[in-house]
């Protein structure tokens, strides 16, 4: 069995666990999304994204060499429409390494609003430097001093599993 398969097997977008005060009418989503897991992908999509433009961090949940969960705090870089969440990374670093051994992985999400997400998907290591720049904000210089045209600059996609 999947690491993450026996914990966080009811995680897979059921967005169980959602609350968020300041927006009632997005905790009633959530507990729709929860009794109706037939809905369309498409619209679950919708309002995951919707619901992803409230987070600018998340905590990136991985497996390890030793087969660990191993996590780190990471800046979102973007979220597509679609629900695909990006991030920025060294080619070279463990998230990278850990992505590139076990694509599926798990993000969790918390902002000062008491909402929360978690998300399981599947992951990937992108070396694109024409997204690289797309994607570039100036204050990601602080972990990356390159800035986008750094050669060992990356980015690591997430396709959440609906």
């Amino acid at each position: 069995m999947h690491p993450f398969g026996h914990t966080f097997k009811s995680i897979q977008l059921q967005l169980q666990a959602l609350y968020i005060p300041s927006r009632p009418h997005v905790t009633g989503m959530a507990t729709k999304m929860h009794s109706k897991l037939s809905m369309e992908t498409t619209e679950t999509r919708a309002k995951v994204y919707d619901i992803l433009k409230g987070f600018s961090t998340a905590m990136f949940v991985t497996i390890g060499p030793t087969g660990r969960p191993e996590s780190r705090p990471m800046q979102l870089a973007r979220v597509d429409e679609d629900g695909d969440v990006w991030f920025f990374t060294g080619r070279g670093g463990t998230l990278a390494e850990e992505v590139k051994e076990e694509s599926v992985v798990l993000l969790v999400f918390q902002n000062d609003t008491s909402a929360y997400l978690s998300l399981r998907g599947k992951a990937r290591v992108i070396e694109d430097m024409a997204r690289i720049r797309e994607y570039w904000k100036e204050p990601y210089r602080v972990w990356f001093p390159g800035g986008p045209s750094d050669s060992q600059l990356a980015l690591v996609g997430v396709k959440p599993r609906l």
